[in-house]
């Protein structure tokens, strides 16, 4: 089973710094297609993270100029991790627990490594449920091939 170190090994890693403009982390996200960007202070600490719905409910639904506010003052601060070592399907279970989409990763000292997305999340289970579901056909094949080599003789 897929681990979170292992499914954002050689990802991007997508962050904008501690006082820049939400407008800045708007355009990266446009850029980059992604719902989040994580927000690191000038020497690299994690401090939080920005997502679609923090620009919605806490920029564009009070009617502020993205361009006039910092990402500190509307990101989410207290942010649900994972450890890299965590299942994929632990993962999934943090996310809809905490009703989120995306999910810091962390090793076992807490440096951050990545990024999970739901989607991230989604492609995985996909693939190990086609690989069970190809499984399960080889073996209802071999039955039958069975079944039929036992009733001819």
């Amino acid at each position: 089973m897929k681990t979170a170190g292992d499914i954002i090994k050689g990802k991007p890693l997508y962050f904008v710094e501690s006082g820049s403009s939400v407008l800045d982390a708007a355009k990266l996200m446009a850029e980059k297609n992604i719902g989040a960007v994580l927000v690191l202070s000038k020497d690299g600490k994690f401090l939080g993270i920005f997502s679609e719905r923090d620009l919605l409910k806490r920029v564009i639904a009070k009617g502020l100029n993205p361009a006039d506010i910092k990402i500190d003052d509307v990101m989410t601060h207290e942010v649900m991790i994972a450890f890299e070592n965590e299942s994929y399907e632990e993962c999934l279970a943090k996310m809809k627990k905490a009703q989120i989409r995306h999910l810091p990763v962390v090793d076992k000292n807490n440096n951050l490594l990545g990024m999970l997305s739901l989607r991230d999340l989604m492609d995985i289970s996909l693939d190990e449920k086609t690989e069970k579901i190809e499984l399960l056909l080889i073996t209802i094949s071999d039955v039958n091939f069975i079944e039929i080599t036992f009733f001819k003789e």
